[in-house]
């Protein structure tokens, strides 16, 4: 009786399995049926908008809409045709029908993440995008993009780990290359920089953009004979709106290796261009006291300190200059701009006690110099040259003329 019991069991069993059997091979067949037709009707949606035809696009889209099994790419794609009508409400209520329907959609949260950042919301874009990375580690677009918005939220250090982590997957990705290069710069690391763009242009050696990238990294790199030739060239070879930065390049190779009728051509066509740049015009006046011209400078000068009244720079050479050329009541006020505004003021103090000196003013020279002078001789000891206030061709120089 038990073993017939049993029998009875696996026979209704085997009776059910076979009722139930056709039914879920018809409903698979019908899910696999309707989403190769998802996959048709998507193809030709996007057809329709790469070629511009956003309402062609979304006809192909509502026929997968009005199915009831939910396709992702679909509602991503019909997301883009919103923002184009700037309708950024329901381009976002798509993006989320997108993660319901895919909920390790990593395009569904990179989506997510452009809509965040258009609203403004960096934070709850650095999220979504964190996620779409955490979900697809090994697609270079989310790589840039998140290191992007690392950039912007001021965590360069993580960026770099973000595109280095990119860097060991694709070695030879022209666009991670680009954008670590750009962090390099950023960060004033020069010679990282001109690693990754020595490795864009092996793979393409005739890219102007890459080649005017590399001549501005070394002018920047310090490495002003390798730059010279390749800014040379660039120049030749770049856009009116792209030589702007390549002769600024180049006029500070010149002034590097002292070849200033040179750096003084290209500094005179960047004030030409920009003459409210108050940054080239004080280089040109340097480069005319290179050049001994002295006078040339302090006009240069006057005009620098009408477009950035607060230029120390150009109150502690302005100063210098007069003070090398006697004329000490000009250069006394300079020279207390200086002190107050140069980065390097004892040497500007310097100056400025022996102007007061000169001037009969013992008392206020002795304040100066209880103030600055110990600094100044402690700078010296040390080995800091004595230069006004830059490194560059005007040299500080105190007693020169004197």
């Amino acid at each position: 009786m038990k073993r017939f019991g049993l029998l009875a069991l696996w026979s209704l069993m085997i009776v059910l399995a076979g009722c139930s059997t056709p039914q879920t091979n018809r409903q698979e067949a019908n899910l696999r049926w309707e989403e190769a037709r998802h996959k048709i009707n998507y193809q030709l949606a996007k057809e329709q908008y790469d070629n511009g035809d956003s309402d062609a696009c979304m006809k192909q889209l509502n026929k997968i809409f009005s199915s009831n099994t939910p396709y992702a790419p679909a509602y991503l794609l019909a997301a883009k045709v919103a923002i184009l009508d700037q309708d950024y409400v329901r381009a976002y209520d798509l993006v989320g029908l997108a993660i319901d329907a895919a909920p390790e959609s990593a395009d569904g949260y990179h989506s997510l993440a452009l809509l965040k950042e258009h609203e403004g919301d960096l934070d709850a874009a650095l999220e979504a995008m964190d996620k779409a990375f955490a979900y697809d580690m090994r697609n270079p677009e989310y790589v840039i993009y998140l290191s992007e918005l690392q950039i912007r939220n001021g965590d360069h250090d993580l960026a770099l780990a973000t595109l280095q982590t990119g860097e060991k997957l694709y070695p030879s990705h022209v666009g991670l290359q680009s954008a670590a290069a750009d962090l390099y710069s950023l960060r004033g690391e020069y010679g990282s920089e001109i690693a990754c763009l020595r490795r864009m242009l092996r793979i393409d050696p005739e890219d102007q953009g890459t080649r005017r990238r590399m001549a501005i990294a070394l002018a920047a790199n310090n490495q002003p004979a390798q730059a010279i030739p390749l800014l040379e060239r660039s120049l030749k070879e770049s856009k009116a709106n792209d030589q702007l930065a390549v002769r600024a390049a180049l006029a500070d190779s010149y002034i590097r290796v002292e070849n200033y009728p040179q750096a003084e051509r290209e500094l005179v066509r960047l004030c030409k261009a920009q003459p409210g740049q108050a940054s080239w015009q004080y280089q040109l006046a340097e480069v005319q006291v290179a050049q001994g011209r002295d006078a040339q400078a302090l006009e240069r000068l006057a005009e620098v300190l009408q477009l950035e009244p607060e230029h120390g720079e150009a109150h502690a050479l302005a100063g210098y200059l007069y003070f090398t050329r006697g004329e000490l009541t000009m250069a006394e006020p300079h020279l207390r701009a200086a002190v107050d505004k140069s980065p390097q003021p004892q040497l500007a103090a310097v100056a400025l006690v022996r102007t007061l000196n000169g001037l009969g003013r013992k008392d206020e020279a002795h304040e100066v110099w209880a103030e600055f002078g110990e600094k100044a001789a402690l700078a010296r000891e040390s080995g800091v040259p004595e230069k006004m206030a830059t490194s560059r061709p005007s040299d500080w120089q105190v007693g020169r003329g004197q």
